[in-house]
């Protein structure tokens, strides 16, 4: 019984993790091909879907897997799941892009993260030593697997803290209507 509802689980954070993903992906193709990858713009709208499909997914996880009771836990666990899912899908679509669609994204991707190192290590004095790492990072960020993995880090975390606040709102216990 518990790994029949793991499977469940399994299966239902896979297939909202691939709408995610697909989402996510046919997104970032409209910002690639009108040369705004690296705007604000793509990663708000990857932040909205996200929220959209946890709060949704859990929600439906909930009422039909769960029968409309669902702990904090595993309403985080089914969040962060399908972000996992969706960032394995969109880190394989950063990799294609970079290393075989648009390769010359590479470097407007360096000079963006070392901006944003510069930025941080003027407003916050203890972060200075990354400056004296920025040589090194440059030649880590020219492989497009390494990008790939940020890429997919990024909405990891960024799933897993949605997924937190989402399951606040969304856990409900078992009460006598329940039963």
């Amino acid at each position: 019984m518990i790994n029949q509802n793991r499977n469940i689980a399994l299966t239902f954070a896979m297939t909202k993790g691939a709408y995610l993903g697909g989402i996510i992906i046919i997104i970032s193709l409209f910002y690639l091909y009108s040369s705004k990858f690296f705007s604000g713009g793509l990663q708000l709208f990857i932040n909205v879907c996200t929220i959209w499909f946890i709060t949704n997914g859990v929600r439906q996880f909930r009422d039909e897997q769960m029968l409309g009771v669902i702990s904090f836990g595993r309403a985080v666990k089914a969040g962060f799941a399908i972000c996992f899912w969706a960032s394995i899908i969109y880190g394989f679509f950063v990799f294609v892009t970079f290393k075989f669609i648009k390769p010359e994204l590479i470097q407007q991707f360096i000079d963006i993260k070392m901006k944003a190192i510069d930025e941080i290590s003027k407003n916050m004095p203890a972060f200075s030593m990354m400056q004296n790492q920025t040589k090194e990072m440059k030649v880590l960020y020219q492989d497009p697997f390494i990008i790939s993995i940020d890429y997919m880090m990024l909405i990891t975390f960024n799933g897993l803290l949605f997924s937190l606040i989402a399951a606040l709102f969304l856990r409900k216990k078992e009460t006598i209507n329940n039963l």
